[in-house]
Protein backbone atom coordinates (compact mmCIF):
# COMPACT_ATOMS: atom_id res chain seq x y z
CA UNK A 1 0.00 0.00 0.00
CA UNK A 2 1.48 3.20 -0.59
CA UNK A 3 0.62 4.59 2.33
CA UNK A 4 2.71 2.13 4.19
CA UNK A 5 5.32 2.74 2.18
CA UNK A 6 5.46 6.44 2.42
CA UNK A 7 5.74 5.90 6.16
CA UNK A 8 8.09 3.59 5.82
CA UNK A 9 10.32 5.73 3.34
CA UNK A 10 9.78 8.16 6.24
CA UNK A 11 10.58 6.47 9.55
CA UNK A 12 13.87 5.47 7.89
CA UNK A 13 14.69 9.06 7.18
CA UNK A 14 13.49 9.92 11.12
CA UNK A 15 10.21 12.31 9.77
CA UNK A 16 8.41 10.46 12.28
CA UNK A 17 5.96 13.33 12.97
CA UNK A 18 4.67 13.50 9.15
CA UNK A 19 4.85 9.44 9.38
CA UNK A 20 2.51 9.45 12.21
CA UNK A 21 0.48 12.52 10.77
CA UNK A 22 -0.07 10.55 7.30
CA UNK A 23 -0.81 6.59 9.03
CA UNK A 24 -3.49 8.84 11.77
CA UNK A 25 -5.14 10.18 9.01
CA UNK A 26 -5.96 7.32 7.32
CA UNK A 27 -6.25 5.29 10.36
CA UNK A 28 -9.11 7.63 12.09
CA UNK A 29 -10.97 7.27 8.43
CA UNK A 30 -11.31 3.88 8.04
CA UNK A 31 -12.10 3.82 11.91
CA UNK A 32 -14.99 6.23 10.90
CA UNK A 33 -16.07 3.63 7.89
CA UNK A 34 -15.86 0.51 10.11
CA UNK A 35 -18.20 2.36 13.08
CA UNK A 36 -20.75 3.67 10.51
CA UNK A 37 -21.36 0.04 8.81
CA UNK A 38 -21.52 -1.58 12.32
CA UNK A 39 -24.24 0.97 13.10
CA UNK A 40 -26.01 0.44 10.15
CA UNK A 41 -26.36 -3.50 11.21
CA UNK A 42 -23.38 -4.41 9.21
CA UNK A 43 -22.15 -6.28 12.40
CA UNK A 44 -25.77 -8.18 12.23
CA UNK A 45 -25.21 -9.29 8.49
CA UNK A 46 -21.97 -10.61 8.77
CA UNK A 47 -23.69 -12.84 11.72
CA UNK A 48 -26.40 -14.11 9.38
CA UNK A 49 -24.92 -14.05 6.53
CA UNK A 50 -20.63 -15.15 6.34
CA UNK A 51 -21.07 -14.64 2.77
CA UNK A 52 -22.80 -11.17 2.52
CA UNK A 53 -21.23 -8.02 0.92
CA UNK A 54 -21.54 -6.17 3.84
CA UNK A 55 -19.05 -9.03 5.40
CA UNK A 56 -15.93 -8.75 2.73
CA UNK A 57 -16.18 -4.45 2.50
CA UNK A 58 -15.99 -4.88 6.27
CA UNK A 59 -13.43 -7.23 6.45
CA UNK A 60 -11.49 -5.32 3.94
CA UNK A 61 -11.40 -2.32 5.88
CA UNK A 62 -10.25 -4.49 9.18
CA UNK A 63 -7.77 -6.31 7.19
CA UNK A 64 -6.16 -2.60 5.50
CA UNK A 65 -6.90 -0.57 8.81
CA UNK A 66 -4.84 -3.33 10.89
CA UNK A 67 -1.76 -3.15 8.49
CA UNK A 68 -1.78 1.10 9.28
CA UNK A 69 -1.83 -0.03 12.78
CA UNK A 70 1.04 -1.83 12.16
CA UNK A 71 3.04 0.62 10.28
CA UNK A 72 2.06 2.82 13.11
CA UNK A 73 3.79 0.53 15.51
CA UNK A 74 6.45 0.79 13.96
CA UNK A 75 6.64 4.58 14.12
CA UNK A 76 6.69 4.22 18.03
CA UNK A 77 9.11 1.75 18.05
CA UNK A 78 11.30 3.76 16.34
CA UNK A 79 10.62 6.82 18.72
CA UNK A 80 11.15 4.31 21.68
CA UNK A 81 7.22 4.56 22.94
CA UNK A 82 6.80 0.91 23.83
CA UNK A 83 3.79 1.46 25.56
CA UNK A 84 1.76 3.20 22.45
CA UNK A 85 4.02 0.59 20.48
CA UNK A 86 1.60 -2.16 22.02
CA UNK A 87 -1.53 -0.59 22.07
CA UNK A 88 -1.42 -0.35 18.11
CA UNK A 89 -0.78 -3.63 18.16
CA UNK A 90 -3.56 -4.75 20.50
CA UNK A 91 -5.95 -3.19 18.21
CA UNK A 92 -4.45 -4.85 14.87
CA UNK A 93 -4.77 -8.24 16.64
CA UNK A 94 -7.96 -7.52 17.44
CA UNK A 95 -9.07 -6.07 14.46
CA UNK A 96 -7.48 -9.00 12.79
CA UNK A 97 -9.59 -11.32 15.17
CA UNK A 98 -12.94 -10.42 14.26
CA UNK A 99 -12.28 -10.94 10.26
CA UNK A 100 -13.80 -14.23 8.84
CA UNK A 101 -10.82 -16.97 8.29
CA UNK A 102 -8.45 -16.93 5.51
CA UNK A 103 -5.10 -17.22 4.39
CA UNK A 104 -3.96 -13.52 4.31
CA UNK A 105 -5.66 -13.13 8.04
CA UNK A 106 -3.40 -15.59 9.10
CA UNK A 107 -0.23 -14.71 7.51
CA UNK A 108 -0.88 -10.58 9.27
CA UNK A 109 -2.00 -12.10 12.88
CA UNK A 110 1.62 -14.07 12.70
CA UNK A 111 2.95 -10.53 11.97
CA UNK A 112 1.40 -9.35 14.23
CA UNK A 113 2.30 -11.72 17.14
CA UNK A 114 6.10 -11.59 16.02
CA UNK A 115 5.58 -7.73 16.26
CA UNK A 116 3.96 -8.43 19.68
CA UNK A 117 6.73 -10.82 20.53
CA UNK A 118 9.48 -7.88 19.93
CA UNK A 119 7.61 -5.47 21.82
CA UNK A 120 8.31 -7.82 25.18
CA UNK A 121 11.81 -7.86 24.27
CA UNK A 122 12.13 -4.20 24.45
CA UNK A 123 10.19 -3.95 27.38
CA UNK A 124 12.04 -7.03 29.04
CA UNK A 125 8.51 -8.96 29.81
CA UNK A 126 9.78 -12.37 29.47
CA UNK A 127 6.48 -14.12 30.13
CA UNK A 128 4.78 -12.17 27.61
CA UNK A 129 7.77 -12.74 25.20
CA UNK A 130 7.14 -16.33 25.03
CA UNK A 131 3.58 -16.50 24.86
CA UNK A 132 3.61 -14.54 22.03
CA UNK A 133 6.56 -16.34 20.67
CA UNK A 134 4.10 -19.86 21.60
CA UNK A 135 1.31 -18.82 19.75
CA UNK A 136 3.34 -17.82 16.71
CA UNK A 137 4.67 -21.10 16.45
CA UNK A 138 1.35 -22.72 16.51
CA UNK A 139 0.59 -20.11 13.57
CA UNK A 140 3.63 -20.56 11.59
CA UNK A 141 3.40 -24.73 11.68
CA UNK A 142 -0.13 -24.21 10.51
CA UNK A 143 0.88 -21.80 7.15
CA UNK A 144 4.45 -21.30 6.81
CA UNK A 145 6.63 -24.18 4.95
CA UNK A 146 8.06 -26.25 7.48
CA UNK A 147 11.51 -25.71 7.07
CA UNK A 148 11.45 -21.88 6.72
CA UNK A 149 14.14 -19.44 8.00
CA UNK A 150 10.82 -17.65 9.82
CA UNK A 151 9.43 -20.64 11.85
CA UNK A 152 13.29 -22.08 12.63
CA UNK A 153 13.85 -18.93 13.93
CA UNK A 154 10.34 -18.64 15.79
CA UNK A 155 11.43 -22.00 17.39
CA UNK A 156 15.01 -20.71 18.50
CA UNK A 157 14.27 -17.94 19.95
CA UNK A 158 11.25 -19.10 21.73
CA UNK A 159 13.14 -21.86 23.12
CA UNK A 160 16.09 -20.01 24.29
CA UNK A 161 13.69 -18.11 26.92
CA UNK A 162 12.05 -21.19 27.69
CA UNK A 163 15.51 -22.99 28.41
CA UNK A 164 16.31 -20.04 30.81
CA UNK A 165 13.44 -21.66 32.88
CA UNK A 166 13.07 -24.30 35.70
CA UNK A 167 13.13 -27.90 34.31
CA UNK A 168 10.18 -28.67 32.49
CA UNK A 169 10.39 -25.22 31.08
CA UNK A 170 13.81 -25.64 30.18
CA UNK A 171 13.59 -29.29 28.22
CA UNK A 172 10.77 -27.88 26.26
CA UNK A 173 13.20 -25.12 25.66
CA UNK A 174 16.21 -27.22 24.51
CA UNK A 175 13.41 -29.12 22.31
CA UNK A 176 12.38 -26.00 20.99
CA UNK A 177 15.87 -24.61 20.31
CA UNK A 178 17.19 -28.13 18.99
CA UNK A 179 13.98 -27.97 16.26
CA UNK A 180 14.87 -24.14 15.34
CA UNK A 181 18.80 -25.19 14.88
CA UNK A 182 17.63 -28.40 12.38
CA UNK A 183 15.28 -26.33 10.43
CA UNK A 184 17.96 -23.23 10.63
CA UNK A 185 20.86 -25.67 9.19
CA UNK A 186 18.91 -27.12 6.70
CA UNK A 187 18.02 -23.72 5.27
CA UNK A 188 21.14 -21.73 5.53
CA UNK A 189 23.60 -23.93 5.47
CA UNK A 190 25.70 -26.05 8.65
CA UNK A 191 28.24 -23.35 8.27
CA UNK A 192 26.03 -20.21 8.45
CA UNK A 193 28.02 -17.93 11.16
CA UNK A 194 23.75 -17.56 12.29
CA UNK A 195 23.46 -21.24 12.30
CA UNK A 196 27.22 -21.53 14.29
CA UNK A 197 26.33 -19.15 17.22
CA UNK A 198 22.61 -21.00 17.30
CA UNK A 199 24.14 -24.46 17.56
CA UNK A 200 26.84 -23.17 20.24
CA UNK A 201 24.28 -21.82 22.22
CA UNK A 202 22.03 -24.85 21.87
CA UNK A 203 25.39 -26.95 23.21
CA UNK A 204 25.65 -24.30 26.43
CA UNK A 205 22.12 -24.51 27.53
CA UNK A 206 22.23 -28.58 27.15
CA UNK A 207 25.38 -28.78 29.56
CA UNK A 208 23.36 -26.46 31.77
CA UNK A 209 24.87 -22.72 30.63
CA UNK A 210 22.60 -21.89 28.75
CA UNK A 211 21.89 -17.88 27.34
CA UNK A 212 19.98 -16.35 29.49
CA UNK A 213 20.41 -12.83 27.86
CA UNK A 214 16.89 -11.60 26.00
CA UNK A 215 16.09 -11.87 22.53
Amino acid sequence: HFVRAMSKIMIQNDNFSDATDLLVERIDSIRRTIDSATAAGSAAAVEDDGNSNNNVSLDNERFYLSGFLLSLADVHEAKGEYAEMKDALDESLRLIDEMAEDGERSRRRLHVLEKLALNATLTKNQKANITYLEEAIALGQQISDQESYRLGTLLYDCGRLNAAGKRQQRERGIEQMSKGVDILSRVCGRHDSRVVEARETLEAAMKGGGDDDER
